[in-house]
C-alpha cells in the first residue's frame, strides 16, 4: 500500500503507526525501506498520565477506552528501547510545535 500510494501521489508519504512489537517494526520498517531509502521515523512520546488524559477526551465505548488504557504501560515502556532512538515529547506541546521539530530534522 504505501509503494502504491508513493507512485501515485509523488510526495511525502506520512504514515502514522503504534507498533510496540519489535518483530513486526522491523519487518514493517524492512520492508518500507525496499523502495524508499530516504526512510524516516520518529517516537512520538508521552507519559502515562498524558496518555491517560488524552484517551479520556476521546469519544469511545467504555470497552475501547479500557483497551486502550491497558496497553499504556506496555507501550511506554516498548518504546524506551534504543530502536525508538529518534524520540519526540509530545507532552504540553501543539501538534504545529511536533510538526516543526520533525522538520527541523528532516531535509
Amino acid at each position: 500500500t504505501t509503494r502504491h500510494l508513493l507512485q501515485t501521489y509523488k510526495c511525502t508519504l506520512i504514515v502514522p503507526m503504534t507498533i510496540w512489537n519489535k518483530t513486526y517494526f522491523v519487518e514493517i520498517m524492512d520492508g518500507m525501506r525496499q523502495f524508499e531509502p530516504r526512510l524516516f521515523h520518529f517516537c512520538l512520546t508521552a507519559t502515562p498520565e498524558t496518555l491517560l488524559k488524552r484517551l479520556q477526551q476521546r469519544p469511545c465505548s467504555p470497552q475501547a477506552f479500557a483497551w486502550c488504557c491497558e496497553r499504556i504501560e506496555r507501550c511506554v515502556t516498548a518504546f524506551q528501547d534504543e530502536m525508538f532512538a529518534l524520540q519526540i515529547a509530545t507532552d504540553e506541546r501543539t501538534p504545529e510545535e511536533i510538526v516543526a521539530e520533525i522538520l527541523s530534522v528532516t531535509p
